[in-house]
């Protein structure tokens, strides 16, 4: 079974020669496996199975820079974030091309954003927004070029397609965008309606990269639970979720649906397994338990992560971590599909190379 087959076979819920394996990786402990091995590519070095083909499917609004110049000049924006922004090269760091302002500090992958939608008021002004427009022609050959390479190398491919409620307060900010789900919901249905809408231009195009795998997700929990009530989930996100899962089924039936959502969300992942999610992302074992979670809904769909990069990866012994992954393998009968196993989050500068070491190595001799 080569590896792409391994991976596919796995969140598909049949079976598998070895259960295939995943990892984030921050800067950091990039430059940590450079250091102790001399490769450049993490991914490469521990055999990870499957790789993301795209950095963002959307490009800036021919009107961006005219929009916000105007906003500047009638002193509509913070100036404390925006006052060189216009000699600031457009790019990841700077100003996202929806418009977030986003300022990259050194705690580990953090950052702060400046919700730029936060002062507007009425729909007529979002019709004005300069929403982001799909990516050059250039860079979807090049996606497309870089899904034919890996499958001729055997690994599974992964496209994200963004996400919807996230984008909304990344925008609007949260506090806002809670407040406009009480008081003014025209505005609030016409922003997600419109994520949506480019999301789904987004997520078709990646039906036509063949791509394996179509990654989306939004954090909508705490570790103590839901941020919102799974009614209010249900009213404001599942049905646009939904709307953008099924274009993607219907275009591509076999695609695959990798949904992210960090923290306590376990009252929705029956939500999520109905609305067509494969596999579920991180099922995050400081909040909730991926055995008891496995067993309610491990014949829906299945899990990529459960191994715990707040308190195992960074805190646990390499022992402990070796532990730890026989015995999710084992209980969850992962060589019958159903499990990719990773670190929950990103392999943060704080984890020690031997427990990142022992993880991969468990994985091996659970053959």
């Amino acid at each position: 079974m080569n590896p792409r087959e391994r991976f596919l076979n796995a969140i598909r819920r049949k079976p598998v020669d070895r259960v295939p394996k995943h990892a984030f990786w921050t800067p950091e402990v990039i430059g940590m496996v450079k250091e102790k091995t001399g490769h450049e590519d993490p991914d490469e070095y521990f055999g990870i199975e499957v790789k993301s083909v795209t950095d963002t499917c959307f490009d800036f609004s021919p009107r961006f820079d005219e929009y916000f110049g105007n906003l500047e000049k009638e002193g509509r924006t913070k100036k404390k974030n925006w006052d060189e922004w216009i000699e600031r090269e457009h790019g990841p760091k700077t100003v996202d091309e929806w418009g977030v302002y986003r300022d990259f500090g050194d705690f580990y992958h953090f950052n702060r954003m400046t919700h730029t939608m936060g002062d507007l008021k009425t729909v007529d002004e979002l019709r004005e927004w300069p929403w982001p427009v799909l990516n050059t022609r250039e860079y979807f050959e090049g996606v497309e070029r870089n899904t034919r390479d890996l499958r001729d190398r055997n690994i599974a491919t992964v496209g994200y397609y963004n996400c919807i409620f996230e984008q909304a307060w990344y925008l609007r900010g949260m506090d806002n965008l809670f407040m406009d789900f009480y008081e003014n919901p025209r505005f609030a249905e016409y922003l997600l309606d419109k994520i949506t809408e480019i999301d789904t231009m987004a997520a078709l195009k990646l039906t036509e990269m063949d791509v394996d795998i179509y990654y989306t997700g939004d954090d909508v929990a705490t570790q103590l639970g839901m941020m919102m009530s799974p009614e209010m989930w249900r009213k404001w996100i599942k049905p646009r979720a939904k709307s953008v899962i099924d274009v993607i089924k219907n275009a591509d039936p076999d695609g695959l649906i990798w949904y992210h959502s960090d923290g306590n969300n376990r009252e929705i992942l029956p939500d999520l397994a109905e609305i067509g999610c494969d596999v579920l992302h991180p099922i995050q074992p400081e909040c909730m338990d991926p055995v008891e979670v496995h067993r309610e809904l491990g014949d829906r769909v299945s899990f990529w992560g459960t191994i715990g990069t707040q308190s195992l990866m960074p805190f646990g012994t390499p022992r402990e971590v070796k532990d730890e992954v026989f015995r999710i393998i084992e209980t969850f009968d992962a060589y019958r599909g159903g499990l990719v196993i990773a670190p929950t989050h990103f392999l943060e500068p704080d984890v020690p190379w031997d427990n990142i070491t022992a993880f991969f190595e468990a994985v091996d001799e659970a053959l």
